[in-house]
């Protein structure tokens, strides 16, 4: 099976992953089942039902299994390490190709799942944030008082840099996302103010403003 994950035509890459077939029209994948591939519904991941969630958290698991999650956590590191995908105009679409092309691999695992989206507004909303569903067992666990997360589907979880779990702190660096941001990022009528650069170099003649996409989605 010879392609480029990150270079090829998604849907070459995905007909080969999943062994599908094609009748040569568009968007038509027809699996080894016999079934017809469905376009992914993205849901927001408290709608997923139960047996949804569990599904596409056991594929997460077998994606870090195989090191395909690997694979995709190293791409993001490099990229961003060296100033491609973070700082800059190609921070949207550089991101949208990534979800996209790690959504394939997901679907490579079991092509009845899709990728769940999260809206940080709905949790912007609590008293306290941290009081979030989210951060429970029943989906991305709790961390103990060094900050580790040590329970739930992702416990334990190696990270590349070698640590047997995964660190978290939420709002230490940053805050959930508003509507106010939301609806301040679909208003604008100047490109510069949505894909920005977030680090200047001297001479640059525009000033960081952190009501930028990059500052508040990150």
């Amino acid at each position: 099976m010879k392609f480029d994950i990150l270079k090829d035509n998604r849907k070459k890459i995905f007909r080969k992953l999943i062994l599908g077939k094609t009748n040569g029209s568009t968007n038509d994948c027809t699996l080894p089942n016999g079934q017809k591939v469905q376009k992914a519904l993205r849901k927001e991941i408290r709608l997923l039902t139960e047996e949804e969630r569990n599904k596409f958290f056991k594929a997460l698991r077998e994606m870090k299994n195989n090191g395909d999650y690997d694979y995709f956590a190293a791409v993001h590191r490099d990229a961003a390490g060296t100033g491609c995908a973070h700082g800059g105009q190609a921070f949207a679409g550089w991101h949208r190709e990534l979800t996209k092309r790690f959504e394939i691999m997901l679907r490579k695992v079991d092509p009845s799942l899709s990728l769940p989206c999260w809206d940080a507004t709905l949790d912007n909303r609590l008293n306290n944030p941290r009081d979030s569903i989210l951060f429970t067992d029943q989906f991305f666990g709790t961390t103990n008082n060094e900050g580790y997360v040590t329970t739930g589907f992702f416990a334990p979880w190696e990270t590349l840099e070698g640590n047997k779990y995964i660190s978290r702190e939420v709002g230490v660096l940053s805050r959930c996302t508003t509507e106010y941001d939301v609806d301040w990022t679909l208003s604008q009528t100047n490109v510069d103010n949505v894909l920005a650069y977030m680090y200047p170099n001297k001479g640059c003649p525009y000033s960081v403003n952190w009501e930028w996409l990059e500052v508040i989605f990150k």
